[in-house]
């Protein structure tokens, strides 16, 4: 393959498919008049086929087309590359990214995820099962109260215990105050028990602050932030976790309106590859059973594609979160196996007695799956 192929699923007449092929590869490209296209560097059409599938499931008249973009368009980085692949195109109603392969000389140009998954193990030495996460939740504790519970989390046999994405306050304060008293937490812990919980604070502010509350992260001894990246833009937490060597735990938050069923980007580039190219070291997305009417179909796509080979870069973690209870547990890793970020949030915040014997549970349940 010598250029970038992306794949869009359209829909519209049978005798107005060719033409709407056109205005891709001119739209994405050059856009301009039909009198001042150069035809060498516009898309060109590899493929025009009807989408797969039966006619209950997709339109009779969709079409799946393959396009093949020149290198060069993409400039070498994330944002040239998603403006090159579905920036205007995605403001026009019917057209849908669902494949995108790239050349090795383009992907050598990203470092991807700094840890995945073997980097992450290493840092939480477990080595052969699920990691069990957790979500400090919910906004209105105050930050001993947060550090109550990702202490009790961690001394129960816990992995991973995080940030509510609605844990945002107006100054750098409520933040600093979090973060120290939760990494302490959980340290303590660690000491005490002899593992490595680790807490993941919620990187999220204006992009002149980032930086900031970043590096005072790293001060305090953090390994990993979450990061919304749909909010923050791709390359900027890409960015940011290569800058002060963090890894990424990225949260799907506005994601919801571009992964439609006949507009926006499939589940598995959005959550897979684009955020492998963005540095995620563990993607979150709602799975099948909880609050979101997804199927197992979609989630299985996206960790399908945070594992595909994808040049030099590292698998990722799928995270299947949203509405996770103990009854999940067992189905959760039946369908994605030893190398997923099992997360449960309110369901094992609230378990009884404490926290902390709930993630005893939570655990004692993951070692009875793996090994029966």
């Amino acid at each position: 393959m010598s250029g970038i192929v992306a794949t869009y699923r359209i829909q519209c007449a049978p005798d107005d498919v060719d033409r709407i092929a056109r205005w891709i590869a001119i739209e994405q490209t050059v856009e301009v008049p039909e009198a001042l296209v150069d035809e060498a560097i516009i898309g060109k059409v590899r493929t025009i086929e009807p989408a797969p599938g039966r006619p209950s499931e997709n339109s009779a008249n969709a079409f799946d087309i393959a396009m093949e973009f020149r290198e060069d368009l993409a400039a070498g980085h994330l944002p040239q590359l998603v403006n090159l692949v579905y920036g205007n195109v995605s403001l026009r109603h019917g057209v849908r990214l669902i494949g995108l392969e790239l050349p090795d000389s383009l992907l050598a140009r990203f470092a991807g995820p700094r840890f995945g998954v073997a980097g992450l193990r290493e840092l939480i030495d477990v080595r052969d099962r699920p990691l069990l996460a957790t979500v400090l939740k919910p906004r209105g504790l105050s930050a001993t109260e947060f550090a109550r519970i990702a202490g009790e989390f961690a001394e129960g046999g816990g992995d991973l215990v995080k940030d509510d994405h609605n844990l945002v306050g107006p100054g750098p304060e409520e933040f600093e105050a979090r973060v120290q008293r939760c990494q302490e937490a959980v340290t303590a812990a660690n000491v005490r028990n002899g593992r490595r919980c680790l807490y993941v604070p919620f990187l999220h502010a204006p992009a002149e602050e980032l930086d900031r509350q970043a590096a005072f992260c790293v001060g305090q001894g953090v390994r990993g932030v979450m990061v919304a990246p749909m909010v923050l833009g791709l390359d900027t937490v890409r960015a940011l976790g290569r800058k002060h060597g963090l890894f990424l735990l990225g949260h799907p938050t506005l994601t919801g309106g571009l992964v439609g069923p006949e507009h926006g980007i499939a589940r598995g580039l959005l959550y897979g590859t684009l955020a492998r190219l963005a540095g995620i070291d563990i993607s979150v997305f709602v799975n099948a059973g909880g609050r979101f009417a997804w199927t197992p179909a979609q989630c299985r796509d996206i960790a399908d594609h945070l594992r595909a080979p994808l040049g030099a870069l590292k698998a990722a973690w799928p995270c299947p979160a949203g509405g996770m209870t103990f009854d999940h547990l067992e189905p959760m890793i039946r369908e994605f196996g030893p190398d997923t970020v099992l997360l449960v949030g309110g369901a094992l915040l609230t378990a009884e007695p404490t926290v902390r014997e709930g993630t005893r549970k939570y655990q004692a349940e993951i070692t009875r799956v793996l090994d029966r």
